[in-house]
């Protein structure tokens, strides 16, 4: 009887650490994902802050013509 109930307590703490390993995988791969869409983001704002200050600039230019 201890010998079966000391099988199925390492069996419980193999499969907590396959869960625990588990899920840290997939945090660690969520947590990249939203890196890249983020630095997708700051990529695609600072190309509209430099169109931005580039149509003002040509704006300028206008009307000192």
């Amino acid at each position: 009887m201890e010998i079966i109930l000391s099988i199925v307590f390492f069996g419980a703490i193999v499969l907590a650490c396959y869960c625990i390993y588990r899920l840290e995988f997939f945090v660690s791969r969520g947590i990249t994902e939203i890196l890249k869409v983020l630095k997708h983001i700051s990529e695609s704002l600072e190309r509209i802050e430099s169109n931005t200050r580039k149509r003002d600039a040509d704006e300028e230019g206008k009307e000192k013509d």
